[in-house]
């Protein structure tokens, strides 16, 4: 601890923390107990009789608990040392489900005066679930465990979307199943009954604080952005009992092993995680140091404004996710982070994509916009769910020189093909794409993209727009790539909108989007549009991923039936986003270099002067350096107390480090 927090934080009486680390890895139980560091041990010793804690350690059955016991679980024992509290970890292995009240009662009985118990999980590959799972039955339970659990720690992990009560309440509806009538013999679903629209906060027996990387290509950062938002934006009252952190620049595989080990990370997560930015050594006593400010304050140890976690963390956290948070919510609106649901909510893009229509607009016109979600195939005689229609429309605003344009958009979570909804006519297949049933398809153990496939959206054509303003208008007026112009939009948004150190990370080693000519369907039809998706092309030629949107145009002049529509398959600002963070990024795991010695520089330029940015004078040094050997897009450039990533000049420092990554 620095000079700083010693003074502030509020007296501690040390204690003798027990963490038992759990492991699916083998079938067989194995327990042993692992003493404090060296450096604890009289400390230990000392405080033998006073209060203690028991932590219960949970980590992926694919790595070796001892990997786990000599990296995080040494990483946790010195934080919580620095902080007052002896640590102690009795290392197990084996199903949880086994023996897990005895050991935990047997730890208490022979090693001290144990009052709290306290759960830490990494990774959503086994522990983040059992340890949910564990805190879940303890409180339903009482008397399960010998003592209640006071607090959840989950590092690459999150609270799933089963403990929002309305996403709970929302998969009993799916036990409402279309039922036949004398009138409707093939089936009738009431409207509505599917409806799982909610409030989309959390409710949780225990505390529990999230930890994720913004390089987590396992557990992706939108997936922590969507617990942020739903944790302590949503509920800002919980701010201290469900806290969300995300650390810059840590990977997942960098808290699988010590800083020092040579172990390569098992196959799930070599194939697709991220390179991390930070040492395993900075990645280990950040998270360590998370979860120690967490447990003081839960257990009255600190106050959150003395502790590093609250002070500094979770307001980064909450700046960096920002534009993500404006990405999700406001621009796409998606379901996971709103609580909105396939017929109640709103996309901002698919409102504003009725102006870039209809863009330009004769003079003095301009826009009241709005966007209603519903599912695209909404025909009142299709069975089981006969649904009303809802079309697009432009109309002239009863405020002067304003029109009203109305859009419908669906968001696509997964791909149905034209025959399987037998072209839109089979409604049991259509409502697959309720939310009550996609909860259930898309997976929530943060591998899976959190933004939609697509924002499916229902337009007026420009025509029809330019028609109601009494301007001169013809079916002309849709001529050209007028969806992929969005998507391009939607594209640039997003490389606007992310920080300005995930651009950069982006332009230096990411796959483009390259937007191709709008695509019409083969048979000119709603069904064929709807069942239709967005493509995703990874193009090895250019180097690029195409996005080709597909568009269904209707002149005012066709068929009544869809006259005055220019339908488009919409890129979501959210997707291009998640796009630039994760998965456009280049997916090679690997660890940033631990520390090496200080570079000091000899050239009297590179020393403090003022008015000069030092960072710069670092760079200069840092390319100097490594011109002859490195990458500069490769490398790192430390400066004192903070690393500052190539090409971003962001920090100031008197003096300058420099070393390459080391890559698997």
């Amino acid at each position: 601890l620095d000079g700083r927090r010693q003074a502030t934080m509020a007296p501690i009486r040390p204690s003798l923390l027990l963490l038992l680390l759990l492991s699916s890895l083998a079938p067989a139980s194995a327990r042993f107990l692992l003493a404090p560091a060296p450096s604890a041990g009289a400390a230990a010793g000392a405080e033998a009789g006073s209060d203690a804690a028991l932590l219960v350690f949970i980590g992926r059955s694919d790595v070796a608990p001892e990997d786990y016991r000599d990296g995080l679980v040494r990483a946790v024992q010195s934080e919580m040392l620095s902080r007052g509290l002896a640590a102690w970890a009795l290392v197990a292995q084996g199903d949880l489900q086994k023996g897990l009240p005895e050991a935990v009662e047997r730890a208490i009985d022979e090693h001290g005066n144990i009052t709290q118990l306290h759960l830490l999980a990494h990774s959503m590959a086994d522990g983040g679930v059992q340890a949910q799972e564990l805190a879940l039955k303890a409180a339903a339970q009482p008397g399960y465990l010998p003592l209640p659990v006071s607090s959840l720690s989950l590092v690459a992990g999150f609270l799933t979307r089963t403990q929002r009560p309305d996403v709970a309440a929302c998969l009993e509806k799916k036990k409402l199943k279309p039922h036949p009538t004398f009138r409707y013999p093939l089936g009738y679903l009431e409207d509505g009954v599917h409806n799982c629209y909610g409030p989309n906060t959390v409710s949780f027996p225990t505390p529990t604080l999230t930890i994720g990387g913004s390089l987590d290509g396992v557990v992706r950062v939108t997936r922590i952005a969507e617990a942020h938002y739903t944790q302590a934006v949503l509920s800002p009252s919980d701010a201290t009992r469900f806290p969300v952190v995300v650390v810059p620049g840590l990977n997942h595989a960098s808290l699988l092993f010590p800083a020092n080990s040579s172990s390569e990370p098992p196959s799930a997560v070599l194939d697709t995680d991220l390179r991390a930015e930070i040492s395993r050594q900075d990645a280990l006593r950040t998270a360590a140091g998370a979860v120690s400010d967490f447990i003081l304050v839960t257990t009255g140890g600190a106050r959150p404004s003395e502790t590093d976690l609250f002070e500094k963390m979770v307001p980064n956290t909450s700046e960096q996710l920002s534009p993500v948070n404006e990405a999700f919510v406001e621009m796409e609106g998606n379901w996971f982070f709103t609580g909105y649901d396939d017929e109640n909510g709103t996309s901002g893009w698919a409102a504003r994509a009725q102006e870039m229509m209809a863009d330009p607009l004769p003079s003095k016109w301009d826009w009241n916009l709005r966007n209603e979600f519903h599912l695209l195939t909404d025909e009142e005689k299709i069975p089981p769910y006969y649904r009303h229609r809802h079309r697009p429309n432009v109309t002239v605003s009863s405020k002067p020189g304003y029109l009203d344009g109305i859009t419908v958009a669906q968001l696509r979570f997964i791909e149905l093909k034209p025959a399987q909804t037998k072209f839109g006519l089979d409604g049991y297949e259509i409502i697959k794409e309720e939310k009550v049933n996609i909860l259930d398809t898309v997976v929530d153990d943060g591998s899976a993209q959190v933004s939609a496939i697509e924002i499916a959206t229902k337009l007026a054509s420009r025509e029809l727009s330019f028609n109601r303003t009494g301007a001169k208008s013809s079916p002309s007026l849709d001529d050209g790539n007028r969806c992929a112009a969005m998507n391009a939009a939607a594209y640039d948004w997003a490389r606007s909108a992310v920080q300005k150190a995930d651009l950069a990370r982006f332009e230096a080693h990411g796959v483009p989007m390259r937007m191709i000519d709008d695509k019409k369907t083969i048979i000119p039809a709603g069904p064929w549009w709807i069942y239709t998706y967005l493509g995703y092309d990874d193009n090895s030629k250019t180097g690029t991923m195409d996005i080709t949107s597909i568009y269904a145009f209707y002149p005012l002049d066709s068929n009544p039936y869809g006259a005055g529509n220019h339908y488009c398959k919409l890129l979501s600002p959210a997707r291009a986003m998640e796009w630039i963070l994760i998965d456009g990024q280049e997916q090679s795991t690997g660890y940033a270099p631990e520390p090496k010695d200080w570079y000091n520089a000899t050239n009297p330029n590179l020393w403090a002067k003022d008015g000069i940015d030092l960072c710069e004078q670092c760079q200069c040094a840092f390319e100097q350096m490594t011109a002859d050997e490195h990458s500069v897009k490769s490398s790192i450039l430390e400066c004192e107390g903070a690393v500052h990533y190539w090409p971003l000049n962001v920090m100031i420092s008197l003096r300058c480090k420099v070393h390459s990554y080391a890559s698997l």
